[in-house]
């Protein structure tokens, strides 16, 4: 358990180098407008830098402590299928939101989804097909004021 929980803390720290030194730069582009005001980098900069600053601070008190035994289950053929299927599915929600549209495939991911991993219960498929598509249609599209990815059909 031990080691586990430090590889995920030093992944994190990884993370937050690679978000420090390559996304964030490359993602918020600044002008020299902001002079006098923040730059829009600090915010972001600044969670990253405390989330390094953490990480480093639990990757040190773990190692300090007693090791204990390692009680973690083997994964399963079956987790290790789903969790292949689950990200071969949302690949393709991806590779395709662009050309069929947000609506088309965030639906058929979510019904593919639901069935793949097991659920049967077609009332609860479709309140969930329906509501949260429409749910972040709503707080991206009119309450943020962004644009989602339009398709051939929607």
């Amino acid at each position: 358990m031990k080691t586990s929980l430090q590889n995920r803390l030093i992944i994190l720290m990884a993370l937050s180098i690679v978000a420090l030194i390559y996304i964030i730069p490359a993602q918020i582009q600044t002008s020299k407008t902001y002079s006098q005001e923040m730059s829009p980098r600090f915010f972001p900069n600044l969670v990253m830098t405390i989330l390094l600053i953490l990480s480093i601070i639990l990757v040190a008190a773990r190692s300090r402590m007693p090791q204990a035994e390692d009680d973690v289950e083997p994964v399963t053929r079956e987790e290790l299928f789903q969790a292949s299927g689950t990200i071969i599915i949302m690949g393709l929600c991806i590779f395709l939101i662009e050309a069929i549209g947000y609506f088309v495939c965030t639906a058929g991911a979510l019904v593919g989804l639901m069935l793949y991993l097991g659920s049967r219960n077609w009332k609860v498929i479709f309140i969930a097909t329906v509501v949260l598509p429409l749910f972040i249609y709503f707080l991206f599209e009119k309450g943020l004021n962004l644009e989602l990815p339009r398709g051939i059909l929607f």
